[in-house]
Formats: C-alpha cells, structure tokens, sequence
C-alpha cells in the first residue's frame, strides 16, 4: 500500500531567481495553484512546527541559499546535492545524500524516488518537466562529460512519469536579447593558459548565471578548449563566475581556490563588492599557479 504523501511548500521568491526559472513557475502553475505549492520566505514560519522538515536541493552551502536566516527556524534540516561537500556545509543536517558524480540534482531526486524506500510516488507531469529541463541545463542537453547511464536513466523515468521534453527545452531557450548578449561576451574571450580561455561581460550589463554558465558551455565547443571562465556583474557590486570544463581539467579546484566551489567540470562562484576586472586578475593568478595541479590524468577521469 502506498504511503500517503506528506504536505509540503516550496520556498519561493520571485525576484531571487532568474527568469527563465520565473518563466517554468508561471507557465506551470495556475495562480490557485501557486497560492498552493509556494510560500515566500517571509510567511514561512507560519508552516513551521517541531516536527517540520527544511529539505535544502542543489546546494549544501548556508551563504548560497535563496534565504539562508531560515536555516535558523529549523530543527530539523535535509540536503540533497550533486556538489562537493564544502567547508562551510550546513550545520548537522538530519539526512544528507551528497554525490557529485551524479549529473544534476534532478537525477538524484529522481532515483531516490524511483529506486528508494518510497512505494507509490510518482511525479506530476509538469514536476517532471521542470525537473527534465534542469538535466538538460545541468548536463548542457547531455554533452558534459557528467552526463552517464544514470543521467539518461533519469531522464526517461521522468519521461515515463510524462515529462514534456519539447516544453523543457522551451523554457531554456534564450530570447533575443539574452542571445545577444550571449555572443558579446563571447566575443572578448582570451587564451589565458593553453586551453583555458576567460572571458568578460560589460560591466554596465548585469548577467543572469544562467546565461554565463552557457557563454561557458560554448566557449567549450571551440576545438582545443579544456576550460572556460566567464565573468560578469549580477549587481553593479557583486560578480558571479562559472567555469566549465571538459573533464580534463578540474575547475572546481581552481573555483575553490578563489573561493567558490561546484563539481568537477562545472563551477561558479560569487565575489561580493568585486569589479568583475578584480576577479578576472584573481583567476588569470590562480589559473597560472594551480593549472597544473588541476589536470586530470586519465586514470582518475
């Protein structure tokens, strides 16, 4: 007999993600539904009881989550994460499942459905859409070199449980502007190191991740690039890098290095109160003293 589901909200805030996120929340959910399925950080303590569980997907960092006082509410708090455990993980969590071999946290939480101690889930068709679109962003539509058995094992569960693969990719797809964008910044990249190239946005541009994470994914389809590293402004204070990578170098070293983190061929990190020209000298010094360190040799690939 299955097991009667437990109530549960998502944590949400508009104006804390990016919009291709906004756009998958709107095109998914009727505004009844939302009422229903997402509460804003600021009404969460009303939900909370003692027995209340905080599940924390995607990352296991306190600074990186969307409202990170709420870790402070809790008593109980869960993480599932596909990234490296960093030094500053969250405090005493009661269930931890961490595997940064596995492509995405989607993956992950598919499994854990399909194959754990969970008789009876299954995942609404629409769940299983947005969760099939973060494979496809997290794997760069299955070409990193995380990408596995289980990466595409997952996938067609979440198609069986009637994911919309048309529509994932529709709500990745960049409008004319982002497009734009996209390809000036490409346009300044530089060799800073045999195979490893960076490049900047317009300090007066303010970027999404998501659209530096793909200028990195395309830095990669140039042939006799190893990594990327794309910077830019999220406020005219704060910059954000991702670097990427095609498994022959560990940018997730060299991330940690400048104080960020991620998995091994994808990577980011946030500078607060950086000029973006401040964190490119910071990566083109750390890339010159540790590149060697974080080569992967082929028995460890």
């Amino acid at each position: 007999m299955a097991r009667p589901y437990k109530p549960c909200l998502i944590v949400y805030e508009s104006k804390s993600v990016e919009s291709k996120t906004k756009l998958a929340v709107k095109e998914s959910f009727s505004r009844s539904e939302s009422e229903e399925t997402f509460v804003h950080p600021r009404d969460v303590h009303q939900h909370i009881t003692p027995s209340t569980l905080l599940l924390v997907v995607d990352v296991s960092r306190p600074n990186m989550l969307m409202s990170p006082e709420l870790l402070e509410d809790f008593t109980k708090v869960a993480v599932i994460d596909h990234h490296r455990r960093a030094e500053d993980f969250l405090t005493d969590p009661v269930f931890q499942y961490i595997e940064p071999s596995a492509s995405s946290t989607s993956e992950l939480i598919t499994e854990l459905a399909e194959y754990g101690n969970f008789p009876g889930i299954s995942f609404p068709a629409k769940y299983s859409t947005i969760m099939l679109a973060g494979i496809y962003l997290d794997t760069n539509y299955f070409r990193s070199n995380t990408t596995g058995t289980r990466t595409f094992e997952a996938a067609m569960i979440l198609k069986d449980h009637g994911a919309d693969n048309t529509l994932a990719d529709e709500f990745l797809k960049d409008q004319y502007e982002e497009h734009a964008l996209i390809n000036k910044i490409l346009s300044t990249m530089e060799t800073i190191e045999l195979g490893v190239v960076i490049a900047k946005s317009d300090p007066k541009d303010l970027i999404e991740p998501a659209t530096l994470a793909k200028v990195a994914n395309q830095c990669l389809q140039i042939k006799d690039v190893k990594a990327a590293f794309v910077v830019g402004n999220l406020t005219p204070n704060d910059t954000q890098v991702s670097a990427r990578s095609d498994g022959t170098i560990n940018v997730q070293i060299l991330m940690e290095r400048l104080g960020g983190g991620g998995h091994q061929a994808a990577a980011a990190g946030k500078f607060v109160n950086q000029s973006s020209e401040e964190v490119v000298e910071k990566i083109k010094d750390t890339v010159a003293r540790y590149l060697s360190s974080a080569r992967v040799s082929e028995n460890k690939k």
